[in-house]
């Protein structure tokens, strides 16, 4: 959370549910996302005050240079799979994409910035795996046909780098409990 602190991209409130700043694509803020976080499926309702869905997204751009046009779009179904798709890309790079990125929560598939994503030709549909998702993804394959769907082995896709996480930790812990029966 302090990195997303650091730049304005979110902050917890009194109640502990974490606050997704909504940007147009200039950066002007324009209302929020809040998350839950007792949800399973990580989707986050709108910030009723201040908000206007019209005119914002959570968004973050990652990889290339800062002024790189955008090569690659992953929309998501929420911000957490927005910025677990922004770490899985990372982690298959060992590093920063090799162009510049940008992994966007959709609350609305019908108000997407289609000004820039019409000219995108590398779009990937990283909704959750349920029937919300695959709506969304097929309104979105009608509005940009260049769009491909991936979908997660399970309900969404930070489900499936928690339990990456799981398996790692437990692999290292049976190593190092190994090697103290060798000592």
């Amino acid at each position: 959370m302090q990195p997303l602190q650091r730049q304005g991209l979110a902050y917890i409130d009194p109640y502990e549910n974490v606050v997704f700043i909504k940007r147009d694509l200039n950066g002007e803020k324009s209302g929020a996302l809040v998350w839950d976080t007792a949800r399973i499926d990580n989707r986050c309702s709108q910030y009723s005050e201040n908000s206007d869905r019209s005119e914002g997204w959570f968004h973050l751009k990652l990889g290339g240079e800062p002024d790189d046009k955008i090569e690659r779009v992953y929309l998501c179904s929420s911000p957490i799979d927005a910025l677990t798709m922004a770490e899985i890309d990372i982690q298959g790079h060992k590093g920063q994409p090799p162009v510049r990125t940008m992994y966007m929560a959709v609350d609305d598939p019908n108000n997407l910035p289609f000004e820039l994503l019409r000219n995108i030709s590398r779009i990937g549909l990283a909704f959750n795996n349920d029937d919300q998702g695959n709506e969304t993804s097929l309104v979105v394959q009608e509005m940009l046909p260049q769009a491909k769907r991936i979908a997660p082995k399970g309900q969404s896709w930070n489900e499936i780098l928690v339990r990456e996480r799981q398996q790692q930790q437990e692999m290292l812990s049976q190593k190092q409990r190994s090697r103290g029966f060798s000592r």
